[in-house]
């Protein structure tokens, strides 16, 4: 069975009746990729770490829509936005952190559980030989240090930078969510009960501060 709310996220109505995987016209299915969590992108120009990320430990059940538009856009942003911001020319020593990560639906409670099974993408609970929490929401953080000069290398100084996105992982086109690192710890403070503090970067509290931010550009 597919989920009422997901069809409704796809399709923009709601469904004239329970919607079968196989039943019906394909405007009723939903893709389902087994997406990145740290994106290959990220390794670019290393072909060794480009395919580390290819196992299934790295594996999370994505919406296809989702992780081939909305989701690889943002990623290949944030390469950009690395290029641009940290490893400019004549930048030096330069670092970049990128934490990634996803919300299981089972933290939203009972109503917004989902699972991915053997009989398909349902709220449903009993395929107990297979079944893997589908995560409401993925979220990304990226912060990067640097050495800078202003005087053609006579004195350098220390830089950072810092950005931050997430979406919820439904169906759709819609770009990512982009914001600033506080932003995404507070929001994923809510999101995670019983989690009294959250800090991405906790061995450098200049990724928090919004004169280090500096958002991707729109798609």
């Amino acid at each position: 069975m597919v989920d009422e709310d997901w069809y409704r996220a796809k399709n923009l109505i709601r469904p004239p009746y329970k919607v079968c995987i196989g039943a019906g016209s394909n405007d009723l299915k939903t893709k389902m990729h087994r997406g990145h969590l740290v994106a290959s992108q990220y390794g670019v120009g290393d072909q060794s770490i480009k395919k580390a990320t290819f196992v299934y430990t790295n594996a999370v059940p994505q919406f296809g829509d989702f992780n081939s538009v909305s989701w690889q856009n943002a990623e290949g942003r944030l390469v950009n936005w690395g290029r641009n911001n940290c490893a400019k020319k004549g930048n030096q020593n330069v670092q970049m952190f990128i934490v990634v990560g996803a919300i299981p639906s089972t933290k939203l409670g009972p109503s917004k559980t989902r699972y991915f099974g053997k009989n398909g993408f349902s709220v449903y609970q009993d395929d107990t030989n297979y079944r893997v929490n589908v995560p409401a929401e993925m979220w990304t953080a990226a912060c990067c240090t640097f050495e800078f000069t202003k005087d053609g290398g006579k004195k350098w100084y220390g830089g950072v930078r810092s950005t931050a996105f997430w979406r919820e992982n439904v169906p759709g086109k819609l770009p990512a969510n982009r914001v600033d690192v506080e932003f995404l710890e507070r929001m994923l403070k809510v999101k995670i009960r019983k989690i009294s503090e959250i800090y991405l970067f906790p061995n450098s509290k200049e990724c928090n501060k919004a004169k280090n931010f500096i958002s991707f550009p729109k798609a």
